[in-house]
């Protein structure tokens, strides 16, 4: 679970804007690999707290793996959606200092093909941030419906998978 090829974008700009006190408690909506939760901590005293979200599980594991002995950080698999039900619950509520959403995809993910999001190597267009949760919804698949669903599905990157989709829309595509 290396961090190779990951690099956390405006990592000074957001703890700059954070304004870090060192006795704050603070939200990594997106943990990600932890660049932002880790920029955090280091500005952060004993008394300090991180409590970081991330929905990927695979993030999860090498969050667990890699801060596994940093007791000022609390990190848990959830969508950033159920943020106000996790503070709820771990009492947080009235202690927020501040937070950050650095929404999008990780290099991780991107990079591996079997996730689902690469444009850049073969793999399955599964798209899912979780894969333990919910269908499959292949780029095909959204293609198949979008009609329905009054969607226009635009996929610049990764003509097969249009060709393989049988859209008439698509120049040379099978139908």
């Amino acid at each position: 679970m290396s961090t190779a090829g990951h690099t956390s974008v405006m990592v000074k700009e957001v703890v700059e804007a954070l304004n870090i006190r060192p006795d704050g408690t603070y939200v990594d909506a997106t943990f990600g690999r932890g660049g932002h939760t880790r920029a955090i901590l280091e500005c952060l005293g004993p008394a300090g707290r991180v409590l970081a979200i991330d929905r990927d599980p695979d993030a999860c594991r090498y969050g667990h793996e890699v801060f596994a002995n940093e007791p000022r950080m609390l990190l848990v698999q959830a969508r950033f959606s159920d943020l106000a039900e996790i503070i709820e619950r771990e009492g947080l509520r009235q202690r927020i200092t501040g937070m950050v959403f650095d929404l999008g995809v990780s290099s991780p993910q991107l990079d591996n093909a079997s996730r689902g999001f690469s444009f850049q190597k073969q793999g399955p267009l599964d798209m899912r941030m979780d894969f333990s949760t919910g269908e499959c919804t292949t780029a095909c698949a959204v293609n198949n419906n979008h009609r329905a669903c009054g969607i226009d599905f635009t996929m610049r990157s990764n003509f097969r998978a249009w060709q393989a989709c049988g859209d008439p829309h698509v120049p040379g595509a099978a139908y």
